[in-house]
């Protein structure tokens, strides 16, 4: 038949082949092979598995503007970033970490990207004043290693905000990145401070509440 799309016989149509639907009337049927492609069948007594027309109709508008819709990633320069201050005096240090990561990752924005550095500017003051529940302040251990054989040291929580009161909380908010170069990246959007100052004014942050 001129001007028809005629699919292949070899696979399941024709003698010995198997019909789309074996349940059909003598008397005709169609079947929808493609989206785009009509293939009407009409079944005889003696020929049932024979194909007579195949007829190639329009495609239809909706399902071509349905194609063309691509998904969206933005670009870097697309991202704008704020910058927002986090206040820890009083709050729990992994709550204060977890929500920081958070910023700093993009995942309050709906044009999230997990491989882009799509997130804020943090800063997070008053460090020194973060919490910690149950027993941790003594028994949660640091560890750090020269190098050198032997050369393994621990120290507490108690401690180690005694001497360095913002490393606790950098080791939380890094440990709750990607630990690849998009983490590392992220880690230098995150200022910490141990008072309730910070040289962040030029920037005009805003105040982030949780």
């Amino acid at each position: 038949m001129p001007g028809c799309v005629t699919p292949r016989t070899s696979g399941g149509f024709g003698p010995g082949g198997k019909m789309p639907d074996e349940n059909c009337e003598d008397s005709g049927g169609e079947v929808f092979l493609d989206i785009r492609i009509f293939v009407r069948y009409t079944f005889a007594s003696r020929c049932p598995h024979k194909l007579l027309s195949c007829v190639l109709l329009r495609p239809d508008p909706a399902v071509k503007e349905r194609e063309a819709v691509k998904t969206y990633v933005p670009r870097e320069g697309d991202i704008k970033k704020k910058w927002l201050v986090i206040d820890a005096n009083g709050k729990v240090l992994g709550r204060v970490a977890a929500e920081a990561a958070r910023l700093l990752r993009g995942k309050h924005k709906p044009q999230y990207t997990p491989y882009l550095d799509c997130g804020d500017h943090v800063v997070i003051i008053n460090a020194d004043k973060a919490c910690v529940t149950g027993r941790k302040a003594q028994a949660k251990k640091y560890y750090r290693h020269s190098g050198y054989l032997g050369g393994l040291k621990e120290t507490t929580y108690e401690k180690l905000v005694a001497k360095h009161p913002t490393r606790a909380m950098m080791f939380a908010v890094k440990g709750m990145l990607p630990h690849n170069r998009l983490g590392r990246q992220l880690a230098t959007r995150v200022r910490i401070y141990a008072g309730n100052e910070h040289p962040h004014e030029a920037q005009n942050p805003e105040m982030h509440t949780f």
